[in-house]
């Protein structure tokens, strides 16, 4: 019985980790995809919008992987 909690425990532990760096890929990316949208928009250079998909693609990526 102790092992399978302690097998339980191990399973919830790396939920935990991942849950965490999934919340923090996300928390960035908002943050970068913003920052590159709102250049975008302020009329300094229009191609800081397309650069913005790019950020947008990879953290779709890592999110799918974490």
């Amino acid at each position: 019985m102790d092992r399978k909690l302690k097998h339980l425990d191990f399973i919830q532990s790396a939920i935990n980790r991942l849950s965490t760096n999934s919340f923090l890929l996300k928390g960035w990316s908002v943050v970068l995809i913003s920052a590159l949208f709102a250049l975008g928009a302020s009329g300094s250079n229009g191609k800081f919008i397309l650069l913005a998909y790019i950020p947008a693609l990879v953290f779709w990526g890592l999110d799918g992987y974490f």
